[in-house]
């Protein structure tokens, strides 16, 4: 662990940028600046010549994740070998106790009050690689290119069953064009997908992996590239796991709270979805996972929590194969056995 000099909160927006400054946990001071790769650059070679021990390995820099704003400051400081922490800005509002009202300036000092106090469990930032960052860029486009599509079919079909069949002609008439162009880009990302993937060949042995595993195919095999970084993110299954909602925890206390374990909230969503998708596909196809499926149904257990159970093996599945550099068996047996 690395013992830090100093702690610079910040508060990322579209157009500013609030950064608070602590020497060790004494509050030094707040500046704003645009968030500019020049103005960026200019306030930290201000502060190391302020600061003559206010050097890359003794800043411990901490930010919440706010997508491509902070894009700039990543890439001016990370090239400086900073140590960054983007942190979940959940974790940092429900870690410094009762706290009322908030502006730019309070959120930076918050943050920077974070960095200093919890530094022992920072998880300090490393660029992705350029091909996850392409997979990354393109799979946002296809995501909204499909909820695009989706939207303009839904109300098609609304209009078909209760509009009359004029004004129905009428709207399909004026979303063919766009329906068929849709349709075209969308095909066209995932050639871009394919191609990407092709011209990596880390990322091309880690798809052939995870496509050989029953009920992952190529849009939850990519959506998990993503996410884990081309599986570097996460140091275990359980921890992948977690990220993707996927394991129960325990909500008990004392005698009167006796709830079922259920898994939390607090997830990546989409993944979720996904990986949901996978464990239906499971069921309707023969297999190790559609024995296991039937065997808990005939238990008497709920059909929603066998969903989640295999939804877990596949993480764990995914994890040890891509970890073991190995293909999915069907009947693997231990050879040393």
């Amino acid at each position: 662990m690395l013992n830090y000099k100093y702690f610079v909160g910040v508060d990322v927006s579209k157009s500013t940028l609030d950064i608070a400054l602590y020497q060790g946990q004494h509050y030094l001071s707040h500046h704003q600046i645009k968030n500019e790769v020049s103005s960026i650059e200019t306030y930290f070679a201000n502060l190391s010549s302020t600061y003559s021990d206010f050097t890359p390995s003794q800043v411990l820099l901490c930010l919440e994740n706010t997508g491509r704003y902070m894009n700039f400051l990543l890439s001016s400081l990370s090239s400086q070998s900073y140590c960054i922490w983007i942190e979940n800005a959940y974790s940092i509002k429900h870690s410094l106790g009762l706290r009322r009202g908030k502006n730019d300036k309070v959120d930076a000092m918050r943050i920077g009050e974070y960095a200093s106090r919890f530094s022992d469990k920072a998880l300090l930032y490393k660029a992705s690689s350029l091909s996850v960052r392409k997979l990354k860029a393109m799979q946002s486009v296809r995501s909204q290119l499909v909820e695009s599509r989706k939207r303009l079919l839904t109300d098609l079909k609304e209009a078909q069953k209760y509009d009359q069949k004029e004004l129905y002609h009428i709207k399909k008439k004026a979303t063919y064009r766009t329906l068929k162009a849709l349709d075209k880009d969308i095909e066209s990302v995932e050639k871009q997908l394919e191609q990407v993937i092709k011209e990596d060949t880390q990322l091309t042995r880690i798809m052939k992996i995870l496509c050989s595993i029953p009920g992952i195919k190529k849009v939850t095999s990519i959506a998990l590239i993503i996410v884990t970084e081309a599986f570097t993110k996460f140091e275990s299954a359980k921890q992948l796991a977690c990220y993707c909602g996927v394991v129960p925890f325990e909500n008990r206390s004392g005698t009167s709270l006796r709830k079922k374990s259920s898994v939390s909230k607090k997830s990546d969503r989409k993944m979720k979805a996904l990986l949901t998708l996978c464990a239906r596909s499971i069921t309707r196809t023969k297999g190790e996972l559609n024995d296991y499926y039937q065997r808990k149904l005939k238990e008497g257990k709920e059909k929603m929590v066998i969903l989640n159970a295999i939804q877990n093996k596949l993480i764990l599945r995914a994890f040890a194969l891509v970890r073991d550099n190995r293909m999915y068996e069907n009947k693997y047996q231990n050879k040393v056995a």
